[in-house]
């Protein structure tokens, strides 16, 4: 079941890659099951499948420090951290460059290796260096879905809305069977230009357990709308995720959005769920 889950999330190209970067080399099992794991956590997003696959990622880099795909596996999930706080550590996005520009020095041309430090760079707010690594990353490998549904998502954050929704389209052509946290990028789309019918569809369909900006996303569409009652319910869910969401709603958006009135937008819905954060 947990190859199953990670081949159903993958393209046809994207498994045939997965297959040969394990066969033509010399990993041991432990490597090979650190690249699963880490495939299988950015399907399922969960705090316990970060910190396997954080672990093995580290002992895995520990035995083969000369590959460049799992320097930049690890890389990608300390940057995670810094996004989602899951095990709070500052120095994380610095080991997250420093494994990222060993991974590029190790292979250049090394797709992941360029998205781990894209990701990087969106972190730190760098658009123009974002961009340059995600176009990279990218043209070295234009089959992988994961990568390139993520870096849409993550274009239609910065304001790239265009550009963003286009690439996650192409991501869906590809491969139906991404992860369904991806459509947070269509909902994103649909509600910042006031179409929350559509905006509340696309919430529906993520279904990614225990991911908090499910209920957030459906929460704000539904307040919008007026649907009091199913919004409450939304806030309940994101509230059990999200114990201190009040203190802190603020500062997660904020790391992702580039734009602060797409956040005010976000927060305007959350309020008329009947959330109160004036003092968010």
């Amino acid at each position: 079941q947990f190859v199953s889950r990670i081949a159903d999330s993958l393209s046809f190209v994207n498994r045939i890659q997965l297959k040969r970067e394990i066969v033509n080399s010399d990993f041991g099992l432990e490597v090979y099951e650190a690249m699963l794991l880490y495939h299988y956590w950015v399907i399922s997003l969960t705090p316990e499948h970060y910190t396997k696959a954080r672990m093995a990622l580290e002992k895995a880099v520990r035995l083969e420090p000369q590959s460049a795909p799992l320097k930049a596996m690890l890389a990608d999930v300390y940057a995670a951290n810094c996004q989602w706080g899951i095990d709070l550590d500052k120095n994380d996005l610095e080991l997250s460059l420093k494994l990222a520009d060993e991974a590029l020095e190790i292979d250049d041309c090394s797709h992941y290796a360029n998205w781990a430090k894209a990701y990087n760079y969106f972190l730190r707010r760098d658009k123009d260096n974002f961009l340059h690594y995600v176009n990279k990353s990218l043209a070295l490998n234009p089959s992988n879905t994961n990568i390139m549904a993520t870096s849409a998502v993550k274009l239609i954050m910065t304001g790239e809305v265009d550009k963003g929704f286009e690439m996650l389209r192409e991501a869906l052509r590809f491969n139906p069977h991404i992860p369904s946290w991806y459509r947070s990028g269509m909902f994103i789309i649909h509600y910042l230009k006031g179409n929350f019918e559509e905006a509340l569809s696309e919430a529906q369909h993520i279904t990614t357990p225990n991911f908090f900006w499910g209920p957030l996303m459906r929460a704000a569409a539904n307040g919008q709308l007026g649907k009091i009652e199913d919004a409450q319910k939304e806030l309940t869910e994101l509230f059990r995720l999200v114990p201190d969401f009040v203190d802190s709603g603020r500062g997660i958006m904020l790391k992702l959005f580039f734009q602060e009135k797409s956040v005010e937008k976000l927060i305007q819905g959350l309020k008329l769920a009947g959330l109160d954060i004036e003092d968010i």
